[in-house]
């Protein structure tokens, strides 16, 4: 919990969107449906590039030549699901502000998303890389990934 943060989160739990969201029912179970099927996106094509970045499957197919495949699924998914995960925020920032898993899955998601642009990019980018950077890479992102997506998880049960 960061307290300097309060306002912002009041602020947010007052908006127009988090304001109609919580007056309609359908509402938020829509969006949630949205960005849980885009996080199954998301995991799906992450969780094939790191094992073939471990060398687990499809070895035939080049790293980058993958990666190339998934990389519109994978930025699109990563898209929708900030789109719907602000929108579901403000819904119940008030309630974020004070929930352990809230803070576990947004500390995740931004070490998921600078390692996602980052090494992971550089390491799937190229042709061959070494057996050891593969299996560090890909272990790390499927380490981040699944952190983001269990610290969503426990937000509705705290």
């Amino acid at each position: 919990m960061v307290p300097f943060l309060l306002p912002f989160f009041e602020w947010s739990d007052n908006s127009f969107l988090g304001a109609w969201i919580r007056s309609k029912t359908w509402v938020f179970p829509v969006i949630e449906t949205v960005h849980i099927l885009a996080l199954t996106v998301l995991l799906a094509g992450i969780i094939v590039i790191d094992l073939r970045l471990m060398g687990l499957m499809m070895r035939r197919m080049t790293v980058s030549g993958l990666t190339r495949e998934l990389k519109p699924f994978i930025n699109w998914s990563i898209a929708i699901i900030l789109t719907t995960g602000a929108a579901l925020y403000s819904s119940e920032a008030l309630k974020c502000f004070d929930n352990p898993a809230f803070w576990f899955k947004m500390t995740f998601l931004f070490l998921a998303l600078i390692f996602q642009f980052t090494l992971y990019r550089s390491t799937t980018k190229t042709e061959q890389t070494t057996p050891g950077k593969g299996w560090t890479v890909g272990i790390l992102s499927l380490i981040l990934w699944f952190a983001v997506g269990w610290g969503g998880r426990g937000i509705g049960f705290i």
